[in-house]
């Protein structure tokens, strides 16, 4: 069993300590092939039957299985000074599975999905630090095909409470952070949303929380709000009005990750940074009513764009005050880190293959999840460490017989005396994936990562294998 899993599953309580150890050991044997089957991982029936069989215990739940995560993750939080909490969402397609349970339709009834919302938590140099929480769900139907048109006008008006929508996950993940915030006082946590995290609710509840909170930035959605004046009263200009007669503050200079069909390239932007007063939505009733919220605005826009390029502009809005800024750009660069999130969407998608898990149940399936999880998170931090600290020594990630049996299948010789860096390992491992290493190649990504993970493991095994057979 690899050290990492018994020390990030040291506290794990099932209640069974035969449960206890079959998980660990699980956790261990997919780690070293995450993107092949559960019966490929564990090679024979009776290992794949013990799997199948934890899977389905009573006793096993994903939150217990996650729990023991959760506490490291809140150690690791603790030794910084601030801290990010991605959220967002991502479905798992199980269209081809007719007979599986806990999935429902996306966009048509013939759907089989599973949506995953996760609170990824990152440090602000962008190391993964583990995903704190993992809420997920199915529709059970389409409702939009069976509402009457006055009903779906009815939900659109938010008559709704807002605990009754999907779009309820939004403040349920920020509340995640502000009790990571509650484990860790001493560290300012963020949580960052993007567009879909634009509601008023959000903002709202937490500007009605005491105590240690979490802040909170989302990408806006809506730049047409009504603000207030100084009197309390509600302002002529709409909020993008009031910003765009602000002058630019800052310019700033960043490198756009490539995405949906765009290639990376170096963006520039001018800044303005406002403090302002929304007033609350209009059309709410009763119980909904809501306050006014104080927030911090920021528009980016690009100058000077390439040709026959958009230029890429930027509503954010925190509830981080100008104050506690070092400067407006501080801002761009906590948006930038929710890029994160969708790296380990991609892992957890391709790298580990959990749309092709099947596992009959809801309950099953979650269960399932959870270890993936922990090991897509292993992933990322493998790729982010290199980025952010490649000069550290690879015993941070390497167990000492990985890196020097790594060392020999990549550079074909013995092992050096001295623990190699970071930089040196990771490039090995990628080397191993298919990585070319050339002069002008970009940093390894974490398909390499996963690949030349697999092949060191599969390697180690034989190597080990051969050591007990023939001596």
């Amino acid at each position: 069993m690899d050290n990492w899993v018994i020390q990030e599953l040291d506290s794990l309580e099932i209640g069974d300590i035969r449960l206890e150890k079959r998980i660990k050991h699980l956790l261990s044997t997919l780690s070293h092939s995450p993107s092949e089957s559960i019966p490929v991982s564990c090679r024979t029936w009776s290992e794949t039957k013990a799997a199948y069989r934890c899977f389905s215990s009573d006793k096993v739940t994903a939150d217990k299985i996650m729990a023991p995560h959760k506490e490291k993750i809140i150690e690791r939080t603790q030794q910084f000074e601030r801290v990010l909490v991605l959220q967002d969402t991502t479905e798992l397609n199980y269209s081809g599975q007719k007979k599986k349970q806990g999935v429902g339709p996306r966009r048509h009834e013939a759907e089989r999905d599973l949506f995953i919302h996760p609170q990824l938590v990152i440090s602000e140099s962008g190391v993964c630090l583990g995903i704190y929480d993992d809420y997920q769900w199915f529709r059970k139907e389409l409702k939009t095909q069976k509402q009457s048109r006055k009903e779906i006008t009815n939900d659109s008006l938010h008559k709704k409470h807002i605990s009754e929508k999907e779009t309820g996950r939004w403040i349920e993940g920020y509340k995640k952070s502000t009790e990571l915030a509650n484990c860790c006082p001493d560290t300012q946590v963020i949580s960052v949303s993007d567009r879909e995290g634009d509601i008023y609710d959000l903002f709202e509840c937490a500007e009605k929380k005491n105590g240690i909170k979490a802040d909170w930035l989302v990408r806006m959605k809506c730049i047409k709000r009504a603000t207030m004046n100084i009197s309390g009263y509600r302002d002529n200009l709409l909020l993008n009005e009031r910003v765009m007669q602000i002058c630019p503050q800052q310019i700033v200079e960043f490198t756009l990750p490539e995405g949906r069909g765009q290639p990376s390239r170096k963006v520039q932007q001018e800044l303005r940074l406002a403090r302002l007063t929304l007033h609350p939505p209009t059309g709410r009733r009763g119980k909904l009513r809501c306050s006014p919220v104080t927030v911090t605005v920021l528009l980016a826009m690009e100058i000077n764009p390439p040709e026959n390029v958009k230029p890429l502009t930027w509503w954010l809005m925190s509830s981080v005050s100008p104050d506690e800024l070092t400067e407006p750009a501080q801002l761009i660069q906590w948006y930038l880190l929710r890029w994160q999130i969708e790296v380990f969407f991609k892992i957890l998608k391709s790298g580990c293959q959990v749309e092709k898990l099947q596992l009959e149940t809801f309950e099953r399936t979650r269960n399932c999840l959870a270890l993936y999880l922990i090991i897509a998170w292993r992933i990322l931090y493998i790729s982010s460490l290199y980025k952010v600290e490649p000069e550290g020594t690879s015993t941070l990630i390497f167990e000492k017989k990985e890196w020097e049996y790594l060392w020999i299948l990549v550079e074909n010789t013995p092992p050096p005396e001295d623990i190699p860096s970071i930089r040196t390992s990771v490039l090995m491992l990628a080397r191993l994936g298919g990585y070319l290493a050339r002069k002008n190649d970009s940093p390894p990504g974490p398909k390499s990562i996963w690949s030349g993970l697999m092949r060191l493991m599969l390697s180690i095994n034989a190597i080990e294998i051969a050591k007990n057979t023939y001596g």
